[in-house]
C-alpha cells in the first residue's frame, strides 16, 4: 500500500514542484500553480465518495493499481506543455486521489490491534510524506538532466513499475478483506455514506477537522517551493530540497504522533497538530530574503511535521469511532472533506496572492482555520458532543 501511494502523492504535485519551470513553458503564471492543486482535489472529492464501492467491486489491490495508472496518465498530460493538457492531468490525478485510504483502511483495521492502531495507521501514512519528499527532491534535479517534461515521464515509467511489482499482493490482501472483521456492511450510496457521517457528533467533528487541516496541507505542499522561490529568492533546486526535507522528516512525525496518540490518545494530539501547524503558518508570514537557509528548512520541517503529519492519527480516530461495519463508508467521506479543503486552501492562498501580491498572508489565514479545526476536534472526541 505504501509504494503506490507514494507514487501517487507524488503525481499529484509534480506540476506545483516542477512550475517555476513548467509554468512559463504552459502560459500560466507560476504563482497560481495551487489551481492546479485545486482542481486535483475538487475531482478527488467527488470521485473518493465512490471510493468504498469501487473498492468492493475490485478489491484493494486492483484499486490502488487503478490509482497508480491514473498518477501515470496525469504527469503524462502534464508533459505535453498545453493548457488544454493541464486541465485533463488534473482529472487523472484528482482520480487517483480517490481509492487508496478506503482501499487500506479496513485491510489496517482487521490486521492491528486496538492498542497500536494509531501507530500502524500512521507508518502506512508515510506515504504521503515519502511521495512529496521524494517529488520536492528529485523532480528539480531531475529536470535539470532531461528538461521538466523529461522528468515527468521518467516519473511516468516509475509508476509503471510499481503497478507490475504490486501485483503478487492481490490475491493475499484481497483474503483479509474477504474472510476478516474488514468486512463492510455499511452504505450503499455516497449520499447515505456521507449522511452517516454528519449525522454522527464524533464523525462530524473529525469531517470539520479533515476540511481545516487539509487546506493547510495541501497548500504547503502545492505552493511552498514557488513560495520559497518568491519570496526568500532561492533557486528552484534548493527550494524543492528544502521541502524534500522537510516532508521526509515528517514521515519520522508521522510515526511519532501515532505512537504518542497511543499513549495520550488520538484528542489530544489532534489539537496539539492544530496548534502546531498554526504558529508554523503564521511565522511563515514573516520570511524574506533575509532568511538563512538554515532557518528555512528549520521552519519548513516544523511546517511539514505539523501539517503533513496527522492523517495517520485522523485515520485511526476514524477506525475508533466508526468501527469495521461503518470504516470503508467513513474513511470515504470524511475523505471527500479531505480533498475539499485541499480545493479550497489553494484557492484562498491565490486570492490571496492576487488581491494583496503577497506570497506569505494566505498561510496566516489558512493557520487559524487549521487552530480552530484542532479545538473542535478535540472538544468533540473528548467529551462526545458537537
Amino acid at each position: 500500500m505504501i509504494a503506490p501511494h507514494a507514487f501517487i502523492v507524488m503525481t499529484g504535485i509534480a506540476f506545483p514542484v516542477l512550475a517555476p519551470l513548467a509554468a512559463p513553458d504552459i502560459g500560466i503564471d507560476r504563482a497560481y500553480a495551487g489551481l492546479f492543486s485545486a482542481a486535483t482535489f475538487g475531482v478527488a472529492a467527488i470521485a473518493v465518495l465512490f471510493g468504498a464501492m469501487f473498492v468492493d467491486r475490485v478489491g484493494p489491490v486492483r484499486a490502488v493499481q487503478f490509482s497508480a495508472l491514473c498518477g501515470v496518465l496525469g504527469v503524462a498530460c502534464i508533459a505535453l506543455g498545453t493548457l488544454p493538457a493541464l486541465a485533463v492531468a488534473a482529472l487523472f490525478c484528482g482520480l487517483s486521489y480517490a481509492p487508496p485510504n478506503p482501499a487500506s483502511s479496513p485491510v489496517l483495521l482487521a490486521l492491528s490491534p486496538p492498542e497500536r492502531r494509531s501507530s500502524i495507521f500512521s507508518l502506512k501514512q508515510i506515504s504521503v510524506p515519502l511521495g512529496g519528499a521524494v517529488a520536492g527532491v528529485t523532480l528539480p534535479v531531475l529536470a535539470t538532466w532531461l528538461g521538466w517534461q523529461g522528468a515527468l515521464l521518467f516519473t511516468a515509467g516509475a509508476g509503471i513499475a510499481i503497478i507490475l511489482a504490486i501485483e503478487p499482493w492481490r490475491k493475499p490482501i484481497a483474503e483479509v478483506v474477504a474472510n476478516g472483521a474488514a468486512r463492510r456492511t455499511g452504505s450503499k450510496s455516497p449520499i447515505s455514506a456521507m449522511a452517516s457521517l454528519m449525522s454522527d457528533p464524533q464523525l462530524r467533528a473529525i469531517g470539520l477537522m479533515c476540511f481545516g487541516f487539509a487546506a493547510l496541507q495541501y497548500t504547503f505542499s502545492s505552493v511552498f517551493v514557488v513560495f520559497l522561490v518568491g519570496r526568500a529568492k532561492l533557486g528552484i533546486v534548493d527550494a524543492g530540497t528544502i521541502l524534500g526535507i522537510a516532508l521526509f522528516v515528517s514521515m519520522f512525525m508521522r510515526v511519532f504522533w501515532g505512537v504518542l496518540a497511543d499513549r495520550i490518545g488520538n484528542a489530544a494530539v489532534l489539537l496539539i497538530l492544530g496548534v502546531t501547524m498554526a504558529i508554523a503558518a503564521c511565522v511563515s508570514v514573516t520570511v524574506t530574503a533575509a532568511w538563512s537557509w538554515h532557518a528555512l528548512t528549520l521552519l519548513a520541517v516544523c511546517f511539514a511535521g505539523a501539517a503533513y503529519s496527522w492523517n495517520g492519527v485522523y485515520l485511526a480516530a476514524v477506525a475508533d469511532v466508526a468501527g469495521a461495519q461503518r470504516i470503508a463508508d467513513a474513511t470515504s467521506s470524511s475523505m471527500a472533506l479531505v480533498f475539499v479543503g485541499g480545493l479550497a486552501g489553494p484557492v484562498f492562498y491565490s486570492l490571496i496572492v492576487y488581491l494583496t501580491g503577497d506570497l506569505g498572508l494566505g498561510f496566516g489565514g489558512l493557520g487559524l482555520v487549521a487552530f480552530l479545526a484542532g479545538v473542535q476536534v478535540c472538544w468533540a472526541l473528548s467529551r462526545g458532543v458537537p
